[in-house]
């Protein structure tokens, strides 16, 4: 088949199937289902088709089939060419897969076919009663399924007929129009051969033309030239003559523009000192105007004042007697002051001295101040230390957020295979519950109750830690401290990890449930160690050394306490992924289980 053959219808196996297998209450229902189901699939089939459906008897008027080498295609134009293909191999079913003395409750699940009653103990009498309902129930479906596939296969073969003929009409079509296609192609290659030959038969005779006519005019052009060679001989002598005296007049003529050129830089020079004296004139003239325009000012001045004198002479000595009165009193006055100096000369020596020990406690206050800035300085240095140990926890705070997604998807998954898988074994269970199958039933249910105690892995590998960050000389006694307080907070935890994991062993709960509680008690510990990274608030106010001291070993306690609680968490962490190993493995442990179940 070519490539631009067109494909003819196709069918969905899986919606055939599920037509089939859908669960029905009755053979009507599950027929009309699948019924409408086939017509709804032929009509979308015939909507997406390119070419439009035509009966039987009527022409096309799009192309006319009739005029090609091929049989008559009338009976089988309802077709579209253009539909998908169709392969009666892939969708052929047989009568013996779907024989009413074989028993197909192995492959058909009874689940699908029937609602399942809700999940609960039950006496022995309604359990029998559920499995007469069910055993009728498959019978009539399978009756429905034998008449279904009777029906299905006679539309195959009316398929596969009416594919065959109009596979054959196909390929008639396709041959005659290829040949046509390589006859086309053969007239269109030969024409544009013919039209290259002409097209080049024209530009050689033009090129002949053409060039003839160039030997003409290049005939005449050399007599031309010839003429032209000769007048211009003549008219090199003359210009040579002529070449002779205009040098020696260039000679002349550039003689008298050095001259020139010299003189004119000589006048240059001259008229800008000539310039220069007529600023500095300007300028002392207005240095002059504004001299004696400030003198006769002054001379006004000295006027006015002169007047002035003249008054204030007569005033001035009314108040020379005014002041010799004023005098001898301010000569008592001058008496009883230069006693009072004497009393001021002691009060300034007993201040000196008291300056002196003023200055020497200022000293001491400055020391102190630079004692203080040095303990400042060691405050900052402690922030930052803080600011980047919050980013590495901040960092690992984000791992872990990350590996308990992680977790909880895997958990996720793992619930919903075991709640799978165990559905299937108690249906398993009700339809091959025999005397006979009880007693060897227990001891498997028993393997696979304790997963834990078949792998014989113990969640609490991994490697304590023991806090050994020292930092400063100062705090080793501190630090001691809480090292003992470490250890003895991890041998707790490592206790009751392992009392979980005995529980979880022995208890009757599901796993799923206690991997529930880990993962909620480590929601509790990232909230805890969130709010524990918030970095402590400084006060401003001036304190003591001692208080200082004792804020700085507060704060030494706090990041050990926050190094031991992410330790705390990092170990949950790693115990929780072994939680989930052996979750992994119990699941692996119990689909194997349900395997040999179902071979036995």
């Amino acid at each position: 088949m070519s490539e631009n053959q067109p494909s003819l219808p196709t069918f969905d196996r899986s919606d055939v199937l599920q037509g089939i297998l859908m669960p029905s209450a009755s053979n009507r229902s599950a027929s009309a289902h699948y019924t409408n189901k086939s017509y709804q699939d032929q009509s979308h089939q015939q909507l997406h088709s390119s070419t439009p459906i035509y009966k039987e008897g009527t022409k096309r008027n799009s192309f006319n089939m009739s005029s090609l080498s091929s049989p008559s295609i009338s009976s089988y134009s309802k077709y579209p060419t253009n539909s998908i293909m169709y392969d009666p191999q892939q969708y052929s079913f047989s009568r013996t897969k779907y024989s009413p003395t074989q028993d197909h409750s192995s492959k058909v699940s009874p689940g699908r076919l029937i609602s399942s009653p809700p999940r609960s103990y039950t006496p022995s009498s309604a359990r029998q009663q559920l499995s007469e309902m069910e055993k009728s129930t498959i019978q009539k479906q399978r009756r429905e399924l034998q008449l279904l596939i009777a029906e299905l296969q006679d539309r195959d073969r009316e398929l596969n007929e009416m594919v065959a003929s109009h596979q054959k009409q196909m390929l008639a079509w396709e041959r005659d129009r290829q040949r046509l296609l390589t006859l086309e192609q053969k007239c269109t290659r030969l024409q544009g051969e013919v039209k290259n030959r002409n097209d080049q038969v024209r530009s050689l005779t033009t090129r002949l033309k053409v060039i003839q006519s160039q030997d003409q005019s290049k005939s005449c052009a050399l007599q031309t030239t010839q003429k032209q060679l000769e007048q211009l001989s003549e008219k090199a002598s003359a210009s040579s003559m002529q070449l002779s005296e205009l040098q020696e007049e260039n000679g002349r003529l550039n003689a008298l523009v050095q001259n020139l050129t010299n003189k004119a830089a000589q006048l240059e020079g001259r008229e800008h000192e000539l310039l220069t004296i007529i600023r500095l004139k300007d300028r002392d003239l207005t240095d002059a105007t504004s001299h004696i325009t400030e003198l006769s000012a002054k001379f006004k001045k000295l006027d006015f004042a002169h007047k002035e004198s003249k008054h204030s002479a007569a005033s001035g000595k009314k108040e020379v007697s005014d002041w010799k009165n004023r005098y001898k009193e301010i000569k008592k006055e001058a008496e009883t002051l230069k006693v009072e100096l004497e009393k001021q000369a002691h009060m300034n020596l007993e201040q000196k001295v008291e300056m002196g020990k003023l200055q020497e406690a200022f000293k001491g206050v400055e020391r102190e101040l630079e004692l203080s800035a040095e303990r400042e300085k060691r405050k900052d240095q402690l922030i930052q230390l803080q600011h980047s140990k919050q980013e590495r926890i901040d960092a690992e705070l984000t791992t872990l957020r990350q590996a308990y997604s992680r977790q909880h998807r895997d958990m996720s998954l793992l619930q919903l295979n075991l709640e799978s898988e165990r559905e299937k074994s108690r249906e398993e269970n009700k339809e091959n519950e025999n005397p006979m199958l009880t007693a060897p039933s227990t001891p498997r249910t028993s393997r696979t109750a304790s997963p834990l105690k078949i792998e014989g892995i113990s969640p609490l590998g991994t490697p304590r830690r023991n806090g050994n960050g020292q930092e400063d000389g100062e705090t080793e006694s501190v630090m001691t401290k809480q090292t003992e307080d470490e250890a003895e907070e991890e041998d707790a935890f490592s206790d009751t990890t392992e009392d979980q994991l005995l529980d979880t062993g022995e208890g009757d709960a599901s796993p799923t449930t206690k991997l529930h509680k880990l993962l909620s008690e480590s929601r509790q510990m990232v909230a805890n160690l969130e709010q524990s990274t918030l970095p402590p608030y400084i006060q401003d106010s001036p304190k003591t050394g001692g208080e200082e001291e004792s804020e700085s070993m507060q704060v030494l306690q706090e990041k050990n306490k926050r190094d031991r609680r992410l330790k705390k968490l990092v170990s949950f962490a790693v115990f929780s992924v072994g939680w989930l190993g052996q979750l992994v493995f119990a699941a692996a442990s119990m689909k194997l289980v349900s395997k040999r179940k179902l071979d036995s």
